[in-house]
């Protein structure tokens, strides 16, 4: 394993009942997981673990070595999340997107999202996330002040054209929900999450997870 004791110092979740969890950057990415094949197995299995899926390995990669700042999180020796993120600038305004989130199953609810997305924020007022995962939903709606789709308010214009041009960056057609319908061909997840609140937003949006739908949410802080 690399030696991991000076980037351990980029940020930390308090240590309680669950053990002491670290956040670790990732510099080169691809260089970094085509060396240390132990860690890329490792976040391969969590990837799979928080899925609940048989995920496939270049699709892990991708998420790992593509997008331009990725962490992992530690607890002690063992690698239990993965986030990847880029920074980019839609219809003139910059905008953090999330491209990879994977907490294992045991670790999930504890505030990882919103720890590791307050480390990588530079600024962006704007997040953008696609997901099939009503909680993803909500740990953005966490993180900001208001999110896009949302059942009370239609998005702005300006928001319409930045997630618009975010679903082109990712070959998304997207309809008026900001849904690009069968996009995956499959749901994901080996059991499609549910949220009671949020799940009937996806229904109403007739969002069919089975089908591959995907959504882009995108969030004001």
């Amino acid at each position: 394993m690399a030696d991991m004791k000076k980037p351990l110092d980029e940020g930390s979740i308090p240590s309680g009942p669950i053990g002491n969890m670290k956040f670790v950057k990732i510099e080169n990415p691809k260089n970094f997981f085509d060396k240390e094949k132990e860690i890329l197995n490792q976040t391969i299995e969590v990837v799979r673990d928080a899925f609940a899926s048989p995920m496939g390995f270049e699709d892990v990669y991708q998420h790992l070595t593509i997008p331009e700042k990725v962490y992992l999180l530690f607890n002690e020796e063992k690698v239990i999340g993965m986030g990847s993120y880029s920074q980019k600038v839609f219809s003139g305004i910059p905008v953090l997107t999330t491209d990879g989130i994977a907490i294992k199953e045991d670790f999930q609810g504890k505030g990882v999202f919103n720890e590791l997305t307050n480390l990588v924020l530079n600024g962006e007022r704007v997040i953008c996330l696609r997901t099939q995962n009503p909680h993803m939903y909500l740990a953005l709606e966490k993180k900001c002040k208001i999110v896009y789709p949302n059942e009370n308010i239609e998005i702005p214009e300006a928001l319409k054209l930045v997630r618009n041009e975010y679903g082109n960056f990712l070959n998304c057609e997207l309809d008026e929900f900001g849904i690009a319908r069968k996009f995956y061909g499959k749901s994901l997840y080996g059991k499609i999450k549910f949220h009671p609140r949020i799940s009937k937003l996806f229904e109403q949006m007739k969002m069919n997870i089975s089908a591959g739908d995907a959504l882009i949410v995108t969030g004001v802080r």
